[in-house]
């Protein structure tokens, strides 16, 4: 195998990796918030309280998965400043415009990636920022690309 195909096959292996990890995260979750809501339910007295409660948790839960299978775009967001330019990209601070939750969006154009030869450390950031859990580094929640940006 050559070093340039042995480099993808480990980029592949890390993502993959990667991306079972925050499945099994998310498992773990809902698993977490299925026990919240079914601890509630038996400290309800009626049968119609139980009802608006598990009905609420399944729509809370379909609206979840809903965003999580919506392709997002640059256009889902509205941008409230810019926090920061360097020379691989730009971040900004957005809200996004269903949820209104404030998130830091980092843009890197997919030129400027392949002239500076850059693949392997935007997957390696991406990699490793999705399996932080520290108080003190962004969370990854997603990402997208479009035809110019990643």
């Amino acid at each position: 195998m050559t070093i340039g195909a042995s480099d993808k096959m480990a980029a592949f292996k890390n993502a993959m990796e990667s991306k079972n990890a925050t499945r099994a995260d998310k498992f773990i979750a809902l698993n977490h918030a299925h026990s919240a809501v079914v601890a509630k339910m038996e400290s309800l007295q009626t049968d119609e309280e139980r009802k608006a409660v598990e009905d609420a948790f399944v729509q809370e839960q379909n609206r979840c998965l809903r965003l999580q299978r919506k392709r997002c775009t640059t256009d889902d967001f509205e941008v409230i400043r810019t926090i920061g330019q360097g020379a691989f990209g730009v971040v900004r601070v957005v809200r996004h415009k269903e949820d209104k939750e404030i998130y830091a969006l980092k843009q890197m154009p997919k030129k400027c990636m392949k002239k500076k030869n850059q693949r392997d450390r935007v997957v390696a950031e991406k990699s490793l920022l999705s399996r932080m859990g520290d108080t003190w580094v962004s969370a990854l929640y997603q990402t997208f690309q479009d035809e110019d940006n990643l």
